[in-house]
């Protein structure tokens, strides 16, 4: 479990209205791993779209506790299930600090916030224990203002997000499965399997306007190679990827004599 830096914090609407806290991220593997464990400790099924995918059904599961941080005692919020860690959550987190009112540290399987401010902590703790809290990792570009665009695990409180949020929302997770079944129709993921190509990543985007004269399917990939002393990573076409199963085209990397590395 690592401590974040980046984007750590409560969120609030444009009126200050509390909508949730931001966990913050890092730079960490721990942070890129994904959060199913949590997901499952907490009863958050991930169906429908928008905000109700992300609904924590199990609030039984999170306790609330105390950290003396800069002197002062600060409200906690973590899981009441330790998995691997021997150490106490809140032995994750620093005894002094200059950020603020949230400092918080977590991983694809545990958890824990601290939050100062002690009207933010109680509202927060009373939507986990009304059933009106949701956990997510998930991103949303409705809007510059948007705190949800910002990277972290958040715990919000569902009934205080705004109603554009959750329609863009929404929209987000529709358009996500468009993208998936449009992968799904390319067939490259299998083929790629078949040909023992491996890698860390094989995302789909939308193809952008100056690359459709390229391809002719709708996404091109995001690669993110396992052996990159002899792969390129970067966005590349399906023709492109096909092209790297006969070790052939722009992803095999090619030394400066003109024989492949």
């Amino acid at each position: 479990m690592k401590p974040t830096y980046k984007d750590c914090g409560l969120i609030r609407d444009e009126q200050e209205n509390l909508i949730g806290v931001n966990l913050g991220w890092d730079f960490t593997a721990e942070h890129e791993w994904g959060i199913a464990t949590i997901k499952r400790m907490l009863g958050i099924e991930g169906k429908g779209y928008g905000a109700n995918r992300h609904l924590i059904s199990k609030p039984e599961a999170i306790e609330f506790g105390s950290k003396m941080i800069n002197k002062k005692k600060w409200g906690t919020i973590s899981p009441r299930k330790k998995h691997e860690y021997s150490r106490d959550a809140n032995e994750f987190l620093p005894k002094e600090t200059s950020r603020g009112v949230v400092e918080a540290a977590w991983s694809g399987e545990n958890f824990v916030v601290a939050i100062a401010d002690k009207d933010a902590y109680a509202a927060i703790m009373k939507a986990i224990q009304e059933g009106d809290a949701i956990l997510t990792i998930d991103l949303l570009f409705a809007s510059e203002s948007n705190p949800f665009s910002r990277s972290g695990l958040k715990i919000l409180i569902r009934s205080a997000i705004p109603k554009d949020w959750d329609e863009a929302w929404i929209e987000a997770h529709k358009n996500q499965e468009r993208i998936q079944k449009a992968k799904d129709d390319t067939g490259i993921a299998d083929r790629l399997a078949k040909a023992d190509k491996r890698y860390f990543a094989l995302s789909p985007r939308w193809t952008p306007e100056n690359k459709k004269a390229e391809t002719k399917h709708p996404v091109i990939f995001w690669l993110n190679p396992s052996e990159q002393d002899t792969v390129n990573f970067g966005y590349f076409t399906v023709e492109e990827l096909d092209q790297w199963i006969r070790n052939e085209g722009p992803i095999p990397k090619v030394a400066k004599s003109g024989n492949k590395a």
